[in-house]
């Protein structure tokens, strides 16, 4: 829509007069003009403004987007805001920039500020930016989320940081489950009869009831342990069979930190409610050469049902384990090499 004069170029003469035309064109930009009053009105096309020209909201609601893309920009910078919370939406996806750096903070801490979840959407990489310290903020759970891949990325060294204290974690909207395996770890002291062996280290069995104690320091703070792995290697045959041989059993237990020593044993909390004062035994296979398995990987799994979320804080934690022993039994024949815990809820990453 433009408007134009209706009259001569210098401006109407006293006692001038309208010709029909120019009372038709001004009735016509009479009906398309935008009506300032409080009944509101509506635009049907395009309006370009100079360099001069504004649009100045100077109260609270001033200008509102209540559809997913109503306020879009298709040049760098194109949104800017020059005071704290100068931009906000209520509807998500209500502010959502089209190209990189489509909307920026203008500079300065929290320009740009989200106070409901969706309320700031990137639909592209780099959607939006930030170039000063707190320049984007969330103010509400999922205030801030990128729904398509890139839509949250720092091309820095430390561009996310975690500000909020010893506790503020990365934190996970739905706890992740996780195995990894590591290297059995070194025994503060091998107990007698048993050794390490190897490029690897692996625990090497007495064939004796002696328990050997191992360390847990890598277990995942605040993570549900649901159970133990423990990946072994049986390296003789058992030609003489393994019938009435009792079988490498083992047990993770924990004990408060504050408590050392013989007390810390005495009051020590299983992770199993099963088996034998928290100890499980591995199956007997019913052979020797079952048992042997050609001298390849075995794993047996310990349940953990109880005590079984991590705190490192309090708690330290350990593993005994007692290799085979009695008729039938090879001394040296075990290699116990690895462990892989395995974790059904990681609620974020808090060290161990």
């Amino acid at each position: 829509m433009t408007f134009a004069k209706v009259g001569p170029s210098g401006g109407f003469a006293y006692a001038g007069k309208l010709g029909s035309a120019q009372l038709n064109q001004l009735d016509y930009d009479h009906s398309v003009a935008v009506d300032g009053s409080v009944a509101g009105d509506t635009l049907h096309g395009v309006l370009l403004m100079t360099s001069a020209a504004q649009i100045a909201a100077s109260n609270a609601d001033n200008i509102i987007a209540t559809a997913a893309g109503a306020i879009t920009t298709g040049a760098t910078g194109g949104i800017k805001s020059i005071v704290v919370a100068g931009i906000t939406t209520t509807h998500a996806g209500g502010i959502a920039p089209q190209v990189a750096a489509g909307i920026t903070d203008g500079g300065i801490a929290t320009g740009i500020q989200a106070t409901i979840a969706d309320g700031i959407d990137a639909g592209v990489a780099k959607g939006i930016q930030s170039n000063v310290a707190d320049g984007i903020s969330g103010n509400a759970l999922g205030a801030i989320q990128a729904d398509a891949a890139g839509g949250l990325r720092s091309a820095v060294a430390g561009g996310i940081q975690l500000a909020g204290g010893a506790t503020d974690w990365v934190t996970f909207a739905t706890a992740k489950a996780r195995a990894n395996t590591v290297r059995v770890p070194a025994p503060r002291a091998l107990a007698s009869g048993w050794a390490l062996i190897g490029a690897c280290q692996a625990l090497q069995g007495p064939a004796t009831s002696q328990v050997q104690y191992v360390p847990l320091d890598f277990l995942h703070h605040g993570a549900t342990l649901s159970a133990l792995y423990f990946n072994f290697a049986v390296t003789d045959p058992h030609s003489g069979g393994i019938g009435s041989m009792t079988m490498p059993a083992v047990a993770l237990y924990r004990f408060n930190n504050s408590i050392f020593g013989s007390p810390g044993l005495a009051t020590a909390q299983y992770l199993a409610s099963s088996g034998s004062s928290g100890y499980q035994s591995f199956l007997n296979p019913g052979s020797g050469s079952a048992w042997y398995n050609g001298g390849g990987n075995q794993q047996y799994e310990y349940v953990c049902s109880m005590n079984n979320v991590i705190d490192t804080t309090t708690y330290c934690y350990v593993a005994a384990i007692v290799d085979e022993y009695g008729t039938g039994s090879v001394a040296g024949s075990n290699l116990y090499g690895s462990l892989m815990p395995y974790y059904t809820a990681i609620p974020n990453m808090a060290f161990p």
